[in-house]
This record gives structure tokens, sequence and C-alpha cells, in this order.
């Protein structure tokens, strides 16, 4: 299930090849159109996985392959993760996002009448 819903997220992402590459969109607005776009189809009823740690990881991967395409950067540049994310002012990665969308999540599951 995870890695349909990364499938379907890349696909996205290669549809907006353009954008990304685009010299007069400013780095805010990509990851702006990133998190609205790409971000919530891959975290669609995320709250209900169960994550593994190749899981967690496929998921890093993939945050990470979308953000190089933003600053225009590849793998061979040799940039770490975190230096890549504080360019784009990412402050959570997937994976925290995803941890306090389940949070959240069981929040209202606990909040549920028992009935229910």
């Amino acid at each position: 299930m995870i890695s349909q819903r990364i499938g379907i997220a890349s696909g996205v992402a290669r549809s907006l090849e353009k954008i990304w590459k685009a010299k007069d969109i400013s780095k805010e607005t990509k990851v702006v159109i990133y998190r609205s776009l790409v971000q919530s189809i891959l975290l669609h009823n995320a709250e209900t996985w169960t994550l593994k740690m190749e899981n967690i990881r496929s998921l890093r991967v993939f945050e990470m392959s979308v953000s190089r395409k933003i600053l225009g950067r590849s793998k061979r540049d040799h940039r770490h993760n975190t230096d890549i994310l504080n360019k784009l002012f990412i402050k959570e990665n997937i994976v925290e996002i995803l941890r306090t969308r389940r949070l959240s999540y069981f929040g209202h599951v606990a909040k549920m009448n028992p009935n229910r």
C-alpha cells in the first residue's frame, strides 16, 4: 500500500518537472506546491499505515529525491539531507509529519463514543 502511494506521488512529482526546473518560481512556492500536491497525495489515509523500517526508508528516499529536484541538485553533489531540507525551510521530514498525523488521528479515535 505504501509503495503504491509513493508510486502515485512520484508520478505527480514527475508531471511537475517543469515547475521544479523553473528559475522564475521561488523555492518557497515550490515547497508549497510540493506540500499541497505531492505530499497530500502521498500521505492520503496514512494515519492507518503500519510502518516498518523499510517503509520509513522508502518515504525518506522519495522525499529527498523530490527535495533535490526542487533545489536543482543531484545525489552527485554530495549534500547532506539536513542541509537540503534546511535550504528549503522544511522543518519536519515526511516521517515526522506522518507520526504527528497518526497521533492526531489517535486522539480523535480515543475521544469517540465507545458505543460507536
